[in-house]
């Protein structure tokens, strides 16, 4: 006794239509899927942290600003011995917004200061003297 798909014409046509409805139902899967951007997308269109640039020079004073414009940076004339490239970057102002409301107190705005040397390799824990403020 031999099994063959294609022996009963109206079994066939069940099992076949079954298959192709699988089927355009994974394909149908499988596009919403990659079409949908996740809640949380590495493809923003601004970005979440906004990075500040700008080139100090030695025995010049130089004030740096973020692009909010609530963090200002200033270097002392005195504190840079060659010319640098500064980069800001903000952090979150406040990371833990559940844990904020039960306390009674809030995070200070913190920023991370980069310095790179003028063909822009960073400079591993410069020292400033007078310190940057």
């Amino acid at each position: 006794m031999s099994f063959s798909l294609f022996a009963n014409p109206r079994r066939s046509f069940w099992t076949l239509g079954l298959i192709v409805v699988l089927g355009l139902f994974l394909l149908a899967l499988v596009l919403r899927q990659s079409l949908t951007r996740p809640a949380s997308s590495l493809s923003s269109d601004t970005p979440i942290l906004q990075q500040s640039t700008a080139i100090a020079a030695p025995y010049k004073d130089s004030i740096f600003a973020v692009p909010s414009g609530d963090i200002v940076v200033y270097v002392p004339a005195e504190a840079l011995e060659q010319v640098g490239i500064f980069t800001l970057t903000p952090r979150e102002p406040n990371i833990f917004p559940d844990v904020l409301a039960e306390a009674d107190w809030d995070r200070s705005r913190v920023v991370n200061i980069e310095f790179s040397d003028i063909e822009n390799n960073l400079v591993p824990d410069p020292q400033f003297s007078p310190p940057i403020d």
